[in-house]
Order: structure tokens, then sequence, then C-alpha cells
């Protein structure tokens, strides 16, 4: 698969009481783009890139009433050269956990990975798949709720 036939999609699913902006950039030239909003208790928003990108960084903002101040940012990054690497965000106050859901499709194989994260991370990222030599494709979901 070459680059320019590769794709990448996320999928969230929102089950906690805080909106979420959506942000992405791609590596080309690092272009920002405001793409979406999910509401509080939202399923199944999704986004798929296609072509062109070599890498795309997708940032989600979780906020209540001012997008300027997130309480929590998470970053999800994914290409063909690059892999895919999820970090839930940092809180001072472990209120909010992420199950992640993927699938790495390298040759019209398909590898599946399942992870949760509960607490801040001491590394930047979680790496779900490690780059490859050969473009792969990756499709996941980003489950949040609140920790009861």
């Amino acid at each position: 698969m070459s680059k320019t036939h590769w794709h990448g999609t996320i999928t969230v699913n929102n089950y906690t009481s805080y909106n979420i902006q959506v942000e992405q950039f791609h590596k080309a030239g690092m272009t920002k783009h405001e793409i979406g909003e999910i509401s509080p208790n939202q399923q199944g928003w999704s986004n798929t890139m296609t072509k062109n990108f070599d890498q795309v960084k997708t940032l989600l903002h979780f906020y209540t009433t001012n997008k300027k101040h997130p309480y929590m940012t998470s970053i999800a990054c994914y290409g063909p050269t690059d892999g895919l690497s999820v970090d839930r965000g940092n809180l001072s106050d472990q209120t909010i956990k992420m199950q992640g859901n993927a699938t790495q499709t390298l040759n019209e194989n398909e590898t599946n990975k399942s992870w949760w994260q509960t607490g801040d991370l001491t590394e930047m990222q979680t790496v779900v798949f490690l780059p490859t030599p050969n473009n792969s494709s990756y499709d996941f979901a980003l489950t949040f709720s609140e920790c009861e």
C-alpha cells in the first residue's frame, strides 16, 4: 500500500459531561483545522483521512464552557510511516478514563489491539502500533468515560 492509498479513521465515543473540540494537524506544513465538536454523551463521531498525508495529529480538547481553557487534551498521531500512538491526556484529578480499540491493516493482514488508560503517562504517548517499513492503515476508536 503506498502513501497515496492509505487511510486512517478515528472514532470517538464521549460518555463524559465535557464538550470536545476536535483539531487536526497534517504533517505537510502542519496545517491546523478545527474539524468538529463532540457533545457530552455523543457516540460514534468519526473522521477518515485518506491519501496525500503522511502523518495526522488529532487533538481532542475537553472543555465545559470555554474552548480556550481545556480541562484535558488527548492526542492521537497516526500515519502510514509513523504508526499509531495515543495519549489520553494529563489530569490533576484522574476523573476520565479512556478505552482504545485499534486495527492496523498491513498487506491485507489485520492486527487488533485494545487498551485502557486511566492515569497520566510518564512518556508522552502510548505507542499502539510501531512504524513499519511498509505503509499501513489504521482504524481506531477511543471511548472516554468518567471514573466512578
